[in-house]
């Protein structure tokens, strides 16, 4: 189970986010709060595993860093821009890469989206995936190998092996299956 500690502006979005993800098995909000001097004191007594962080909030910077100061094992997800430099560039993420960036967050990855939530991006990576990235990892995760996607993509198998390996980096994995993985949502 991943604990989950909203720190999100307007409290539409705060209940929207919170039913969504309480509906999940794998992820439970422990707190929700529209202010981030409430966040950090609920982050210090509740410990959850992740803190999504509403960057449009008055305080966010500050509080992603107080988060990462106050437990080393909590981890923050920014929703919009942030100038904290240990959170990464995450532009456009849509609502199952957000679930993503919150397991990745979990898994010790710092992770920040963007107000238009809809590319993945995480540590490592400069650019959210492409269409074939994505394409190639929907294959990956139908247990296809590289030479069978090759086939069914009608390209190089090095060409193949060249996108497999910009995917992991992009998305800060070290193996296929993971990055299948953080892309479903797992």
């Amino acid at each position: 189970m991943i604990y989950v500690l909203l720190a999100v502006q307007h409290r539409i979005l705060r209940d929207c986010l919170t039913h969504i993800l309480n509906g999940r098995n794998e992820i439970e909000v422990v707190g929700a709060v529209g202010h981030a001097s409430l966040a950090l004191a609920m982050a210090e007594d509740l410990k959850p595993e992740v803190v999504v962080v509403d960057m449009l909030m008055t305080g966010g910077d500050e509080l992603v860093t107080s988060i990462a100061t106050a437990n080393e094992k909590t981890r923050s997800v920014a929703l919009g821009t942030c100038s904290e430099s240990t959170v990464s560039a995450l532009p456009d993420a849509s609502l199952p890469e957000l679930i993503a960036a919150i397991h990745a967050a979990a898994r010790s990855r710092v992770i920040k989206l963007s107000n238009r939530f809809d590319a993945l991006h995480q540590p490592g990576g400069e650019h959210s995936l492409t269409a074939r990235e994505r394409e190639i990892v929907k294959l990956i995760d139908r247990g296809f190998s590289n030479k069978e996607i090759a086939r069914d993509l009608n390209m190089a198998v090095s060409t193949v092996k060249n996108h497999v390996h910009h995917i992991l980096k992009k998305l800060a994995v070290a193996r296929r299956g993971q990055a299948a993985a953080v892309v479903r949502g797992d």
